[in-house]
């Protein structure tokens, strides 16, 4: 039921459609939003974006977070939009570093909704360095080690 349940926010939250297995369709952008593009074959199901980052993984093995969508790239003064499936009413954070230094990209704690998705939508400072930041959130809740690592695009 998770699965479902985090393929339903996918298709409610990001307008996606599922692929059929093994079939492959081409990228399209809008308002600088990669779409999901192919499903892989293998022991688990995976929606790869353009890019060949894998943006959802059956079963989970994302340590108990998955991203459902993100925008990337992103221009500066745009505005970089994080949807993640985690535990519901759970608090997330979010942060951002450029290469291994905290960026000056900001986003506060997130509650989970009551089914576990979590959405930031942050303003990209226009001085922003451009480059491949690494965004980590994390379940802020006591002894959970839950969190998972993806990757912005800032041009």
């Amino acid at each position: 039921t998770a699965a479902l349940l985090t393929l339903a926010a996918c298709l409610l939250l990001t307008g996606c459609h599922k692929v059929p297995q093994g079939a492959s369709t081409t990228t399209a952008q809008k308002e600088n939003v990669t779409a999901l593009t192919e499903t892989t074959d293998g022991p688990t199901k995976a929606i790869v974006d353009a890019a060949g980052e894998t943006v959802l993984q059956l079963p989970d093995e994302s340590h108990g977070i998955s991203i459902l969508s993100k925008t990337s790239p992103v221009l500066r003064g745009n505005s970089v939009n994080i949807v993640i499936m985690g535990q519901p009413d759970h608090e997330y954070s979010i942060t951002f570093t450029l290469d291994g230094k905290e960026a000056a990209l900001k986003g506060a704690p997130v509650r989970g909704s009551d089914v576990g998705i979590a959405t930031w939508n942050l303003e990209v400072p226009k001085d922003l360095a451009t480059g491949v930041y690494e965004a980590t959130v994390r379940d802020t809740a006591d002894g959970s080690e839950d969190y998972v690592i993806t990757h912005i695009e800032v041009k």
